[in-house]
This record gives C-alpha cells, sequence and structure tokens, in this order.
C-alpha cells in the first residue's frame, strides 16, 4: 500500500466484513412495537453503509467535475439514483396488512391481507416477498431487522404454513 491507496483485496475484505456485520446486527436487532402495527426498520449499520456510499459517489462527482471529467457527473448521479431506488424502507405489519415506506416516507406501497396472494421465502439469501393479487410485492430483505418476528406475524395473520423456507408459502 502507497500513502492513502488501497489495494482491491482491502477493498474487498472490508465490504465482506461490513456485509457480515449488518446481517448480523438484522438478526439481533428487535423490530418495534408501535399501536397495532409492528415496524421492521432497516439495520443501523445498513444506514452507514448508504451514508458512505452517498459520499463516495458526491467525491466522485465534485473530484471528476473539478478535473474536468464530465464523464464522473453522469456516471456519479446515474450511481447516487440507483442507489436511492434500491434502498429498502422499513415494513410495517399490522392488522390491516403489509406496508412499506420509501422515499423518506414519500412513497408508501400497501398490501392488505385480503389482496396478498402468496409469500416466497428463499432461504439462501433469508429473504421474503409478499406478493399480491395484482403482482404488487414487498419484499422484506437480509437488512430489516428481526426476520423470525416477520415470519411469525404473517404466518399469525394469514395461517401460513412453513414447511420449508426455500419453498413458496401459500395462504390457506
Amino acid at each position: 500500500m502507497r500513502g492513502a491507496e488501497v489495494e482491491s483485496w482491502q477493498l474487498f475484505i472490508l465490504i465482506v466484513v461490513a456485509t457480515r456485520l449488518v446481517f448480523l446486527e438484522a438478526r439481533r436487532s428487535r423490530a418495534r412495537v408501535e399501536r397495532t402495527a409492528i415496524v421492521f426498520p432497516v439495520t443501523t449499520s445498513y444506514r452507514f453503509v448508504g451514508v458512505a456510499g452517498t459520499l463516495l459517489f458526491t467525491w466522485m462527482i465534485v473530484s471528476g467535475v473539478a478535473q474536468g471529467r464530465w464523464f464522473a457527473l453522469v456516471v456519479g448521479i446515474l450511481m447516487l439514483g440507483l442507489m436511492m431506488k434500491a434502498i429498502p424502507g422499513p415494513i410495517t405489519v399490522s392488522p390491516s396488512g403489509i406496508a412499506e415506506s420509501r422515499w423518506l416516507g414519500l412513497y408508501r406501497r400497501q398490501l392488505p391481507w385480503d389482496q396478498i396472494g402468496a409469500v416466497l421465502c428463499d432461504r439462501r439469501t433469508g429473504r421474503m416477498t409478499a406478493l399480491s393479487k395484482d403482482a404488487a410485492k414487498i419484499i422484506f430483505t437480509q437488512v430489516h431487522v428481526d426476520p423470525q418476528r416477520f415470519r411469525e406475524e404473517i404466518s399469525r395473520y394469514h395461517d401460513i404454513e412453513i414447511s420449508s423456507e426455500s419453498a413458496s408459502l401459500n395462504l390457506t
């Protein structure tokens, strides 16, 4: 390593360690209860990773424009936009259904219980997807807290029988 330069293998190790810490925090953190609803936010460490990514792409934009590289501006803005689109928001489970908020609460998707057609679980990644009858979906990712409680809450509201995490869960 020369000066402040980071070798690619060091960056790879940093990314792997950060990813593992985010997933570990998600399993150990607990959902919070608000009135009759249970909120499953994304982990705090994942938010820090998001802030670090935002700062990285902002630095890429500023330094690229300062050096006359307008391509850096275009790529940086594109990456910021894609990152903002991909960041999951908190998921709320209530007696009325499942809801997801994104974009600082400006966008909210609500799936009433009677409109949910299936819940798909992926054992390998830990993702759970609630699909509505009209193909709308809410995805519970690895970075959401308390996956076991989320699974229990869905089972409680819909008597879902979980036979295998890799199989799809059909409503009864």
